[in-house]
């Protein structure tokens, strides 16, 4: 298993953050070789942290942002997750505001 560097991964997502980049290109930007660029996209792809933008080569990578992480988290909640013990009002009118913000 490879040693994924928390601090590269962030770099990373900070540049798709700003721009759609291919992998040469973030290998240019943060002076890393293409080879480890590729193993820290393929765990961001797996994460669904990032997203590929077209589908001819060289694939241009954008990073998700964090609304949209919110929104899935969001969506997993609501679909799949079971309250222990039954929702008080409160809590029901707290779970409708945040859905009806993202």
């Amino acid at each position: 298993m490879k040693y994924i560097n928390v601090i590269k991964m962030n770099k990373i997502i900070e540049l798709l953050l700003k721009e759609e980049l291919t992998a040469e290109e973030i290998s240019e930007k943060l002076n890393m070789t293409k080879k480890n660029v590729w193993i820290y996209l393929s765990n961001l792809k797996n994460d669904k942290r990032i997203i590929v933008v077209n589908d001819k080569r060289p694939y241009k990578y954008r990073a998700v942002k964090p609304l949209e992480l919110l929104k899935q988290l969001y969506g997993i909640m609501i679909e799949y997750m079971k309250p222990i013990k039954p929702l008080e009002d409160t809590k029901k009118e707290i779970l409708k505001t945040i859905g009806g913000m993202i």
